[in-house]
């Protein structure tokens, strides 16, 4: 380790020494065993190295800023992992690189920035390093120009169709992928809060991440410390999903995560749930008459909507219809919404039944019971 405990003794290598040492530290470093080198040493060592990529980044080949960026990465999992001071310069370090513009490195330092987040236990640090992240993704977004929509049918997967000014944002929004199960639960929310924004615009090339993203921090958050972003995450989604200039392939993406965010609030025991369930139903039923393929994958988010959370306890309606229906109950009141909208969907197809729709019609009706009738 002394190679690279001090800054001193690497200024004076060239940049092709210290490729050649970066050849040889990515092989031993992974060999050495737990515990085997301290806590101090890897801290000094990795701060080290991040001077050293610092300077000599653009000197260095891909091969080696990648074997340097994998060594601290390493050298991070020795260090005291409940000391922010400890982690912090390399952190920092990974979380730069984890933007950078070539591929190979950057793949590098966000599969790294990942093992050192799952490493993590000391609420202080996650706190620390989850404000890093957010500080990263504030300064993306900022920089990202939202003037221009990419058209459905050019597609979303090349990079190509982003302006240059997206390309950061893009990198930005592949590393909360990684991370975003791990960072704290107040930089989650106001990560969920920026990215439904970024629902209003529609389809874009960065819409796919952007749907990934919200779901695993939906899974990931507690109903309770977000019930306002839940509720607005559902508005953004089922506007989304209603919308006909959306890519078919996002929207049944948002179609299921509507699903997800709705089964929230049912499991979290939310009182939205039943407030939320009839634009829900509408929106998804509204699928329910498109191209067969949507319409078969909506039918089945349907019925799996209905085998999660209905059931003739949660929708026991009064056995004497009221005159008055302001006085109806809100479970009366989704019921006869999703009625409705299921109405529409089966004669869609004029003297033809939807068979798409008829098979959520049979299950709503088993699931319902005696209420039903």
């Amino acid at each position: 380790m002394s190679a690279v405990e001090t800054t001193s003794s690497l200024q004076a290598l060239d940049s092709t020494e210290v490729a050649a040492l970066m050849s040889f530290l990515v092989i031993v470093l992974p060999a050495v065993p737990p515990q085997g080198i301290a806590p101090a040493r890897a801290s000094e060592a990795a701060e080290v190295l991040a001077e050293v990529l610092a300077r000599e980044e653009e000197k260095l080949a891909v091969s080696s800023v990648r074997s340097a960026v994998k060594c601290l990465g390493v050298l991070l999992g020795f260090c005291d992992l409940e000391d922010w001071d400890s982690v912090k310069f390399g952190l920092k370090t990974l979380l730069k690189f984890s933007l950078a513009k070539r591929p190979k490195v950057r793949r590098c330092a966000q599969e790294c920035l990942e093992k050192v987040f799952k490493c993590f236990k000391s609420s202080s640090v996650v706190r620390k390093a989850s404000k890093l992240v957010l500080s990263s993704f504030e300064s993306c977004i900022s920089s990202a120009d939202w003037s221009r929509t990419t058209s459905p049918e050019d597609g979303s997967k090349d990079d190509k169709l982003l302006k240059s000014e997206n390309i950061g944002f893009l990198h930005m929004l592949n590393v909360l992928v990684s991370v975003c199960p791990y960072l704290s639960a107040k930089v989650s929310i106001q990560i969920l809060s920026e990215l439904d924004k970024l629902m209003s615009f529609g389809f874009s090339a960065l819409t796919t991440l952007i749907l990934k993203i919200i779901e695993a921090l939906l899974e990931t958050l507690a109903v309770g410390d977000t019930v306002q972003e839940i509720e607005n995450v559902i508005t953004s989604l089922v506007s989304y999903v209603s919308s006909k200039e959306n890519s078919v392939d996002t929207v049944m993406t948002a179609a299921n995560l509507l699903r997800v965010a709705l089964n929230k609030f049912h499991t979290g025991g939310s009182s939205l749930w039943i407030k939320n369930l009839p634009i829900v139903w509408e929106s998804l039923a509204g699928l329910l008459v498109g191209e067969a393929d949507a319409a078969s994958q909506a039918s089945s988010i349907l019925k799996d909507l209905i085998n999660e959370q209905v059931n003739e306890e949660t929708f026991h309606m009064e056995s004497q219809p009221r005159d008055d229906v302001s006085e109806e109950s809100l479970e009366t009141i989704a019921i006869r919404r999703i009625c409705i909208a299921l109405e529409s969907a089966l004669s869609a197809h004029g003297d033809t039944p939807n068979q798409h729709a008829l098979s959520v019609i049979s299950l709503l009706y088993l699931k319902l019971g005696m209420h039903t009738s």
